[in-house]
């Protein structure tokens, strides 16, 4: 399968590392889709709510630095089990999503906030880059064809984007795609939005020395 996920790693603009991937679009963002470009909306209020963010984790099936995530720093910060499903916190799988079902990341990063456990996650705690290009993600949302769209986010690693004291590497393993909404974040468990689309690849490390670029095109 093609791939459509894209992952830069960069070190004083050299490419050091790099992941390709394709999605999965989970059954939110299938019922999502099929009410937003519906003629009848079968009931649902008519939203113009559209894909604006990005998030990134350390879980999944295919996260293969454990012993890392299971040592301090990252633990107790980023504790597995906290999912809706209170997985292991590396079973989420995009080629079966459905076991366990994928409504959102399965250990969700910060990308600038605390160190907190997840139940004691901060209100200042930022979970989503929004790709809006004057946030300070540089975000860029382009369509380069009428049937599908890009969206492009930048996490600056030398500017404190997820690797933040006590955090000096973050191995990332999953990425996922949000919509534009009132109701997110979730303030209620801040770090459990809904995905849209849901992505894994092999663990790509990112530290204070590097930059992470991930493009992401989505195809109708």
């Amino acid at each position: 399968m093609r791939a459509n996920v894209h992952l830069i790693l960069r070190e004083r603009g050299k490419i050091v590392d790099r992941r390709e991937s394709h999605n999965v679009v989970v059954d939110y963002g299938r019922v999502w889709l099929t009410r937003f470009i519906s003629a009848n909306l079968l009931g649902w209020p008519l939203d113009p709510r559209s894909i604006l963010y990005m998030g990134l984790g350390i879980g999944g099936y295919e996260q293969t630095m454990q012993a890392l995530i299971a040592a301090p720093p990252l633990n107790p910060a980023y504790v597995p089990g906290y999912d809706p499903n209170a997985t292991t916190g590396f079973e989420y799988r995009d080629d079966c999503p459905i076991k366990p079902p994928i409504t959102t990341l399965e250990m969700p990063v910060r990308l600038t906030g605390s160190s907190n456990p997840y139940w004691g996650a901060l209100p200042t705690d930022e979970w989503l880059a929004s790709m809006d290009p004057a946030t300070p993600y540089n975000g860029i949302i382009t369509h380069p064809t009428p049937y599908s769209t890009s969206y492009r986010a930048f996490f600056d690693g030398t500017a404190g984007h997820i690797v933040y004291p006590p955090f000096t590497m973050m191995p990332l393993s999953e990425a996922g795609l949000y919509l534009n909404s009132k109701t997110f974040p979730n303030t209620s468990n801040p770090y459990n939005n809904l995905v849209v689309a849901y992505v894994g690849f092999p663990p790509i490390v990112i530290t204070p020395v590097h930059e992470l670029e991930v493009s992401w095109h989505v195809r109708f």
